[in-house]
């Protein structure tokens, strides 16, 4: 599996960069960006950097890898062909309501949604606004980051569901 992103954050430069190749980064942060390293901590992961989705898609085929994930691939559908579009969402983000850039978190009206194949949630109520009501959903492990800027540290909080474990994914997006 491979994680497409577009690159925000990242220093110019031939694309597509690969960031990771399932062992850890291949490149600076100063080269990739913040998010790409966070992608490249996970092991068994390719991680590549382009704009261009179907080069970068070209670029992972090549490369061996048979999943790729686009990362806000949803935004370009018209793109790539894909066997699945799955939207995640915190709820905090359902909380804050349909606003969209800059004054809310979301990049397109929620009606949007309605091209999807599942909703993935992270802490979110049990009722969904419309019309994620309609889409199968798949509740997801609350993760927690807190940063503490005075004393320059970062907390990590992960807390599986109960029973939900890496290897559940592969079961639970198996019907796809």
């Amino acid at each position: 599996t491979a994680v497409l992103l577009r690159g925000y954050g990242a220093a110019e430069g031939a694309r597509p960069l690969w960031v990771a190749k399932g062992h850890g980064a291949l490149v600076p942060a100063s080269h990739s960006g913040d998010e790409a390293q966070e992608h490249a901590r996970l092991k068994g992961l390719g991680v590549l950097i382009d704009a261009d989705r179907l080069r970068g898609a070209r670029a992972a085929r090549e490369a061996g890898y048979d999943v790729l994930i686009l990362d806000d691939g949803f935004q370009r559908r018209w793109q790539l062909q894909r066997d699945a579009d799955l939207l995640m969402a915190t709820g905090a983000e359902i909380a804050f309501g349909e606003r969209l850039l800059p004054a809310g978190p979301w990049r397109e009206p929620w009606a949007e949604a309605r091209g999807a194949t599942a909703l993935l949630v992270q802490s979110a109520p049990k009722a969904l606004p419309e019309p994620w009501q309609a889409l199968p959903r798949i509740d997801i492990a609350n993760y927690t980051r807190t940063m503490n800027w005075e004393a320059r540290t970062m907390k990590e909080e992960f807390d599986r569901k109960p029973g939900l474990n890496p290897a559940s994914w592969k079961y639970g997006l198996g019907w796809l």
